[in-house]
């Protein structure tokens, strides 16, 4: 592995990882910008603390199948201090990926659930959602991972997880009082942060070959092409609804398409990457459009339509469309005469959606058994930033 290549990506996955709460701004009442940046910053800084003080360990260190120790914690001094560069640097690596998803979960829950009982929360989500699923998928002991289950830079670990557990605990929390209010147009912050969002999507898809090599060149390629051919599928679907172009609509559909690229980017062609980013974010968009409606819970930034949709259809992509001649460490898909690797895909989308509302109900009725989870309706009415600030 090379220690620069893997702190280029941290950097630019730093720069994503803001650049989704810019994104998301866009989509939320000016009268609460102040109240949702602390609590996405606030959310952050917990998240970054439980990752560095356990997440990590749990999630990496070789204990058994189903989840680690405390052998890489912070606060195990005489680990951290002889570890090696590459192995310090995967602790940073990896709590990108974990601050993405907690972006993620935030993403369903603004504007009117309180910051305190959040920050109760989200530690605990962290230790027994997203560590226990990296360790099962991503540890080289783990028992989904030995199962062979792929997911190359986090369609199930981090978007169908955190996508799932977001939209439950917005159904729980319940919809905003001010769902119906207009939301006036941002488009600068949607630019900027698809601008930052796209930017680091290069290091989290890359990030985990750990060097630049011809193996990253192919995933560089499938990264850009889902970006173009996302985009397009969102607004072809888009405009079957609406029978106009929508600057909205691109924008959500090129980081729809990224969402497509997690699990695939490492596994598939160039042109399967095409296919499915187009596919898998129409996909999105129509199931967002037809059928979420349904269930009348209030996503204000579609983080269930983008990233736990996105992720399951990715990860099934990856057991169809895989190939070994791409990357010889995966495995073959279903078009390449391997029904196996379907099934254990769809086995690991069912297990992370069991795990991630299982544990989110539970948190959900303890805390809220002693702090409220909602605002109050006067001060949501009110705005956030004049309650709080």
């Amino acid at each position: 592995m090379d220690t620069l290549f893997i702190y280029v990506c941290i950097l630019s996955m730093w720069l994503m990882i803001f650049g989704a709460g810019i994104f998301y701004l866009s989509f939320l009442h000016s009268k609460n910008t102040i109240h949702s940046l602390y609590f996405l910053t606030a959310s952050l800084f917990v998240a970054i603390v439980t990752w560095l003080g356990a997440g990590y360990s749990l999630a990496f260190s070789q204990e058994n199948p189903w989840l680690g120790n405390f052998h890489w914690s912070i606060f195990n001094t005489a680990s951290i201090l002889a570890a090696s560069t590459i192995e310090n640097s995967q602790v940073l690596l990896q709590l990108c990926f974990c601050l993405y998803a907690v972006i993620m979960l935030i993403g369903g829950v603004f504007e009117r659930i309180t910051i305190i009982s959040f920050l109760f929360f989200l530690p605990l989500w962290i230790l027994l959602v997203y560590a226990p699923l990296a360790h099962w998928i991503w540890a080289e002991n783990g028992w989904l991972h030995q199962m062979g289950v792929l997911d190359f830079s986090g369609a199930l670990v981090v978007h169908l997880s955190a996508g799932s557990s977001s939209y439950l605990l917005a159904a729980l929390v319940g919809n905003r009082i001010t769902q119906k209010e207009e939301v006036e147009s941002q488009p600068i912050f949607l630019f900027m942060g698809t601008l930052f969002i796209t930017f680091g999507w290069f290091g989290f898809n890359s990030g985990p070959v750990g060097e630049l090599n011809q193996h990253t060149t192919i995933i560089l390629i499938n990264t850009l092409i889902c970006m173009a051919f996302g985009g397009l599928g969102w607004e072809c679907c888009s405009y079957y609804f609406a029978r106009k172009l929508s600057f909205t609509s691109f924008l959500n559909g090129i980081i729809t398409g990224l969402v497509a690229s997690t699990a695939t980017v490492g596994y598939v062609s160039p042109l399967s990457s095409l296919l499915l980013a187009f596919g898998i974010s129409a996909t999105c968009k129509w199931i967002i459009e037809t059928i979420l409606p349904y269930f009348k819970i209030d996503d204000p930034v579609d983080t269930f339509g983008m990233n736990a949709i996105g992720g399951a259809l990715s990860a099934l992509a990856t057991g169809i469309f895989a190939s070994n001649v791409i990357n010889p460490e995966g495995a073959n898909g279903l078009i390449n005469g391997n029904l196996w690797l379907l099934l254990t895909q769809s086995f690991a989308i069912v297990i992370t959606v069991l795990l991630s509302v299982s544990v989110t109900w539970i948190l959900f009725q303890l805390i809220s058994a002693f702090i409220p989870m909602k605002v109050n309706p006067e001060q949501e009415k009110k705005g956030l930033d004049q309650e709080f600030f």
